[in-house]
C-alpha cells in the first residue's frame, strides 16, 4: 500500500472513530450557535413478544423521554443555561445470540424483559423486583438489566393507582445515578426519581441533570460562549457586549456579534454584495442566497455556480509496440510503478508546504486521540481527532492535489454528456449553506463551486451507470423496500395475521378459527367469570353461559341459556329486543331512584321524593313533613313577624330589648324601655335621666319640665324658653 492510499484510508479511520467508540449512553455537547446538549441513551430489548408488545416497549421509551425532558419538553445545565434533551434510541434482539444479553448487541444497554407472573426479575441474591439493572453506568459504558412486563403498571403503594415510572428511574442508572433510598429499618425514599417512582416528586433534580450532563459529557459541556445573548455582559467570559441588551454595549457603528457577543465594525459595501439589512440583500439578491455574516454584521449576497462533471470514458487499451515485449518500458512510456516526480505545490506567496508538516499534525493529533480515550478525556480526543484530520486534509488538497475524490472531467462537447448523445447537461441550482463557513463575506462575483456528480437527466433517457444506495435494515428508517415482514427494527412488528397457523396475541377462537380454533367436542364461548373468547367444554344448561356460535338460546346439541342479566326471547318477536342467540337484556322492576314516578307502583312525593319530587307546593302544609311557612311558604303562607325573624319592627312592640332592635339606640342614647320617657324603640338620652325627680345641672323647666319646672313655679316664675339657668322667667300676661 503506498503512502497515498494509506493517508486516505487513515482519514477514513479518522471519520469512523466516533462510530466505533459509540457508548451506550452518548453525548452531544453544546456549541457555539447551537447550545444544546443532548443525552442519547441506546437499548437493545430482548423479549417475546407473546409476552411483551412492541407498544408496551414504545411505552417505557416514551415514558424515559417525558420525565427526564420534563413537563416544558427540555432541562437546562451549567452557568449559561444550555438546553438539554434526553433522547432515547431502542431496538429489538433478533439474533438468537444475544436474547439473554450475554452479550448483548455493542454499543447498547442490553435489557431482557420477562413475565413477572412466572420470571420475576431478580438481583444476584435472589430479591424479586419489578425491574433491576446489574450496576450504574461510568461514563455511558454498557449496562445489563433485567425487567418485566408490569413495568408501567399502577404502583401498589400509589393511593390514586397512578403508573409507576419504572423505566425513567431504571435510565438513571444507565446514566450514572444511584438508587437514593434505602429499605431500612428505617425505610428512607429521596424526594426524587432515583428515590421514588410514583406521586409529584417522581421527577429528576437539577442536581441530577447537573451529575448526568457532567458524567456522560464531561464539565465543558455547556461552553461560556453559550451564555451570549442572555442579555448580560459577563466579562469573565471575554464578552463585550450582548445582542439582547438596549444599549448593546456597542459604540455607535459598531454590532454585536450574535455568537461571541464582542462588537465589531459594520462595514457593508452593497457593491461587493455585502448589505447592511436582510431586506437589503433580499431585494438586490436574485439569483443567490442571503446569509449573515457574523464577523462584519452585514447581510452577504452568495451566488453558487453549478458545474456538471461528467464520469471519463472506458480506457481503451493500447496494444504493445510490434517487436517489443508486452511488459517492456521505454523512455517515452514510463512503467506503472515508476513514481511521477510531484513538483512541490506553491501556496500564495511562494511558500512550500513539505511532507513533513501533515504527518506532525496526524502524529500529534493520534497522541492526544488515544490518550483521551485513556483517560475519558472527551476535549483531549476532539482536538486529536481535529489535529489529525487536518493533517491528512492538508496533505490531500494542498500537497497532493491529484488524490482529491473527484475524477478531473474528460473532454466533451460543450454543454454535452459523454456517452448520452444529444442531451445536454443542464444548470442545476443548489443550496450548498455549508460552503459559507468562512468568517469573511463571499462577495458576489467572486463564488464557490458546487460540483455535482450526477446530471439531471431528461425522464425519457436511461442512466448509463452509476449505483443506487440500498436500503439498509437497522438504520432506523422504514424504507419504501422495507415492511415489518423483511425488517422488524426499522418498521416495527407485524400485527397478527389470521391463517399463518400462530394464535397471537389479539386473536381469539371467535376472531380467527384458523388458528385459534377449538378442538374435538370443544366449543368456543365465554362466560361471566372468563368474558374473553376461549375454547371450552360444552356446559351444563343450567349453567348460565353465552355461546358464540352455534343455534339460538336452548338446551339443544349442547348449546345453554342466556347469561346473567338477560332472558331467551323470540329473536322474530318484535317486542324482543334480541341478539342473533335470541338473548335480550332484562327488563327490571321499577323502584325508587330509577328516576320514574311510578304510581303503578304506589310511588308518589311521600314514599319516593327521589323519583317524584317534594310535596311541598301541593297546598297541602303537612307537618308530618316539616312543612311550615319558613320551610314550604307556597303551601303554609308567609311566616308572621316575631322577635328573632331578623327584622326590627317596633311597630308590632319590638324595641331594643329584642335581639333584632338591639343595635336600634344611637349614639348618645342607651336602652331603657321601662323608662316613661323613653322612645318607641326604648332609647332614652346618656347621662342625667329626665323623669328620675331630681333636676340635675344638665337640665332645665324647659328640657325636663317634670324634674324642674316645679322649682320656677315655687319661686313665683314661670318656665320660659330660652331663659338662663333653670329657664324660670317672669310670667307675661296670659291670653283670655
Amino acid at each position: 500500500m503506498d503512502l497515498k492510499t494509506s493517508l486516505a484510508a487513515l482519514l477514513i479511520l479518522l471519520l469512523m472513530l466516533p462510530t466505533l467508540a459509540t457508548a451506550e449512553t452518548e453525548c452531544t455537547p453544546a456549541i457555539p450557535g447551537d447550545c444544546t446538549i443532548t443525552i442519547t441513551i441506546n437499548i437493545a430489548f430482548s423479549y417475546n413478544q407473546n409476552e411483551v408488545s412492541p407498544q408496551q416497549v414504545q411505552g417505557w421509551v416514551d415514558q424515559i423521554e417525558d420525565v427526564w425532558n420534563g413537563p416544558t419538553g427540555s432541562q437546562t445545565y451549567g452557568d449559561c443555561g444550555c438546553e438539554v434533551k434526553f433522547e432515547v434510541n431502542h431496538i429489538k434482539i433478533t439474533d438468537p445470540a444475544q436474547v439473554n444479553c450475554n452479550p448483548g448487541p455493542e454499543g447498547y444497554h442490553c435489557i431482557m424483559v420477562t413475565d413477572y407472573s412466572t420470571k420475576p426479575p431478580k438481583d444476584t441474591q435472589g430479591n424479586t423486583y419489578r425491574a433491576y439493572m446489574y450496576g450504574v453506568s461510568e461514563n455511558g459504558t454498557s449496562e445489563k438489566g433485567w425487567w418485566s412486563d408490569i413495568v408501567g403498571d399502577p404502583h401498589p403503594d400509589s393511593p390514586t393507582g397512578e403508573n409507576a415510572l419504572d423505566a425513567a428511574h431504571e435510565a438513571g442508572h444507565m446514566m450514572g445515578l444511584d438508587d437514593d433510598y434505602d429499605k431500612g429499618p428505617p425505610e428512607r425514599h429521596g424526594n426524587n426519581i432515583m428515590g421514588t417512582t410514583h406521586g409529584p416528586d417522581a421527577k429528576p433534580t437539577q442536581d441530577q441533570i447537573d451529575q448526568v450532563v457532567e458524567n456522560i459529557c464531561g464539565d465543558d459541556a455547556c461552553p461560556d460562549e453559550c451564555c451570549c445573548g442572555n442579555g448580560v455582559i459577563e466579562e469573565d467570559k471575554g464578552e463585550t457586549c450582548d445582542p439582547f441588551l438596549d444599549p448593546t454595549g456597542c459604540e455607535e457603528n459598531t454590532y454585536c456579534c450574535k455568537i461571541c457577543c464582542n462588537c465589531h465594525e459594520q462595514i457593508c459595501n452593497p457593491d461587493m454584495g455585502s448589505y447592511a439589512t436582510e431586506e437589503d440583500c433580499q431585494s438586490a439578491c436574485r439569483d443567490g442566497q442571503c446569509l449573515f455574516n457574523y464577523e462584519t454584521g452585514c447581510w452577504d449576497c452568495v451566488e453558487y455556480e453549478t458545474v456538471i462533471t461528467p464520469s471519463p470514458p472506458p480506457e481503451t487499451p493500447v496494444p504493445p509496440t510490434s517487436g517489443s515485449p508486452a511488459d517492456s518500458t521505454s523512455p517515452e512510456s514510463p512503467a506503472s510503478d515508476s513514481p511521477i516526480p510531484e513538483p512541490p505545490v506553491l501556496m500564495d506567496g511562494g511558500i512550500d508546504i513539505s511532507n513533513a508538516y501533515p504527518f506532525v499534525l496526524v502524529v500529534v493529533g493520534l497522541i492526544l486521540l488515544i490518550a483521551g480515550l485513556a483517560f475519558k478525556s472527551a476535549p483531549v480526543a476532539a482536538i486529536g481527532i481535529v489535529l489529525s484530520l487536518s493533517g491528512v486534509a492538508i496533505y490531500l488538497f494542498f500537497v497532493s492535489p491529484e488524490m482529491l475524490p473527484i475524477s478531473p472531467p474528460a473532454p466533451a462537447a460543450p454543454g454535452e454528456v459523454p456517452g448520452i448523445p444529444g442531451v445536454t447537461a443542464p444548470e442545476v441550482p443548489t443550496t450548498a449553506q455549508e460552503l459559507f463557513e468562512s468568517p469573511e463575506p463571499q462577495p458576489s462575483g467572486n463564488v464557490d463551486e458546487a460540483i455535482l456528480q450526477v446530471p439531471e437527466l431528461p425522464e425519457d433517457v436511461p442512466p448509463t451507470g452509476g449505483s443506487v444506495e440500498a436500503s439498509v435494515c437497522g438504520d432506523g428508517t422504514c424504507d419504501d423496500d422495507e415492511d415489518c415482514g423483511t425488517c422488524e427494527d426499522d418498521c416495527g412488528a407485524c400485527g397478527p395475521v389470521c391463517g399463518d397457523g400462530i394464535c397471537d396475541i389479539g386473536e381469539t377462537c371467535s376472531t380467527c378459527g384458523a388458528d385459534c380454533g377449538c378442538s374435538g367436542s370443544e366449543i368456543c364461548g365465554i362466560t361471566d367469570a372468563n368474558p374473553t373468547p376461549h375454547c371450552m367444554s360444552p356446559p351444563d344448561c343450567e349453567e348460565p353461559c353465552y355461546l358464540l356460535s352455534g343455534a339460538p338460546c336452548s338446551c339443544d346439541a349442547g348449546h345453554c341459556g342466556c347469561p346473567s342479566g338477560t332472558v331467551c326471547c323470540d329473536p322474530d318477536d318484535d317486542d324482543c329486543d334480541a341478539d342473533k342467540f335470541g338473548c335480550a337484556p332484562e327488563e327490571e322492576e321499577p323502584s325508587c331512584g330509577d328516576g320514574v314516578c311510578d304510581e303503578g307502583f304506589d310511588e308518589d312525593c311521600y314514599t319516593c321524593s327521589e323519583d317524584c319530587g317534594s310535596c311541598c307546593g301541593n297546598g297541602v302544609c303537612d307537618e308530618a313533613l316539616d312543612e311550615d311557612c319558613e320551610t314550604c311558604e307556597e303551601d303554609c303562607g308567609e311566616c308572621e313577624p316575631y322577635c328573632g325573624d331578623g327584622l326590627c319592627m317596633p311597630e308590632i312592640g319590638e324595641d331594643c330589648e329584642c335581639v333584632d332592635c338591639e343595635d336600634a339606640c344611637p349614639i348618645g342614647m342607651v336602652c331603657d324601655p321601662d323608662n316613661p320617657l323613653a322612645d318607641p324603640l326604648g332609647c332614652i338620652p346618656e347621662g342625667d335621666i329626665c323623669g328620675d325627680g331630681s333636676c340635675q345641672e344638665s337640665e332645665n323647666c324647659y328640657t325636663c319640665p317634670d324634674d324642674c319646672a316645679s322649682i320656677c313655679f315655687d319661686q313665683g316664675l314661670c318656665c320660659i324658653p330660652g331663659s338662663p339657668g333653670m329657664g324660670c322667667g317672669e310670667c307675661g300676661p296670659v291670653d283670655v
